[in-house]
Formats: structure tokens, sequence, C-alpha cells
């Protein structure tokens, strides 16, 4: 989405930044890394497919997320998740060129209300992705049912230049949850490395500015 519509807070660029701060102020950073961003579901069996076999993000581990049973929150866990008596699962999910991991949870056993927000509601998140090719991938996306939020369900181009090859388009995961699909231009250099259709993460929330 364009970046005057989004205050976007970038993981690539959070890195450079945070490098070049360093190199200019003694002063240690409080934060060292990201080290996992996590989504809440309303089950794990509708939306681990849009991830794993929609937009083909690998699965952590060798064992199926979804043939694991809820198991029920121990004491310490409970009251650090604020959950208490509720049973969890996850699935994490491996992005190429990602420090961190995507995470996919789901409490059940408890009160849960589900939450839809516009893309500008604050506190809104939206997870990007850079995408080989935008077309191919939306087509899968399109065939699973998935809500567009891009009026139209087509890619646009945000530069303003006829003659860039940069499309986007933000889309809903089945919880509602906003995901970018973003094929940049050029293609960075560490798309040769990757294999599949996806690479790069980014996130970006939706931020009240005073």
């Amino acid at each position: 989405m364009p970046s005057t519509t989004l205050l976007k807070i970038s993981v690539v660029a959070g890195f450079v930044g945070a490098f070049a701060f360093a190199q200019t102020n003694p002063v240690a950073i409080p934060v060292v890394q990201l080290q996992n961003l996590a989504h809440t579901t309303e089950s794990l069996d509708k939306t681990v497919p849009f991830y794993r076999d929609i937009l083909g993000l690998p699965v952590n581990g060798a064992n199926d997320p979804l043939a694991q049973k809820p198991q029920k929150l121990d004491e310490d866990m409970s009251k650090f998740t604020a959950t208490k008596g509720m049973t969890f699962r996850a699935a994490t999910f491996r992005i190429p060129n990602a420090t961190f991991g995507f995470e996919l949870t789901e409490f059940t056993g408890g009160p849960r209300k589900p939450v839809r927000p516009n893309i500008q509601d604050i506190g809104a998140a939206t997870l990007v992705l850079q995408v080989r090719d935008i077309e191919k991938v939306l087509a899968k996306v399109k065939a699973s049912g998935a809500a567009m939020v891009t009026i139209g369900g087509a890619p646009v181009n945000p530069t303003g230049d006829p003659n860039s090859k940069l499309r986007e388009i933000v889309v809903r995961d089945p919880d509602g949850f906003f995901v970018e699909l973003q094929q940049p231009d050029p293609l960075p250099a560490s798309a040769s490395s990757v294999t599949g259709d996806i690479w790069a993460p980014r996130c970006s929330v939706q931020s009240r500015i005073l």
C-alpha cells in the first residue's frame, strides 16, 4: 500500500536504521532483534491452509500442526498470556529471508471476541510479503475465496510511473488479518536464492499521529 496512507514500520529498514544509529550514537539500543510475529486465529484448521497451501509458506518442523491437540496452559503461561483456564496450540512458518518467525496461535476453552478492523483503524496491523509474480500468487488467493481489500481486486501501481513494474494489493486472511502482496521493481538480489514465490516480509502498524 502507498506509504502516504500508512505509517509503515519496515523490518528491513529498521535493521538498517538501527545499524546507522549505532554507528553514530554509543548508547546501547534496548531492543536487540525482532524474534517473532504472532497472529491469533479463530481456528488453525481454517487459517493454516491459507498461509501454507495458498501462499506457499513452509511450516516449521516435520509434524503437521493441524494434527496436534490443544494443550491446557500451565499456570505460568496462563499468567503470561492472561488466559486462565484456556487451551492453546500454534503453528510457525518460515518466511524466506526473514530473521524471525511468523506464528499462528489458537486459544480455546474461554471467552474470545472476533476483531475485524478496517485498515485505517488505530492498531490495525498488516503483514507485507514481497512476491516474485503477483498475478500468479493472487490467482491462488482469489480461488481460495479470500476477501479483497483493494478496490477492484486488482494490483495497483503506487509510484505514478507507468513504466514501473511495482504492483501491490491488500487482502484479508481467513480471520480478517491484513496481508499485503507486493511485487517489487526491480526484484531484489535475494530473490535469486528463493525457489518459492514469497520472500522478505515487513510488518506495518497503523499508528495515531498527534
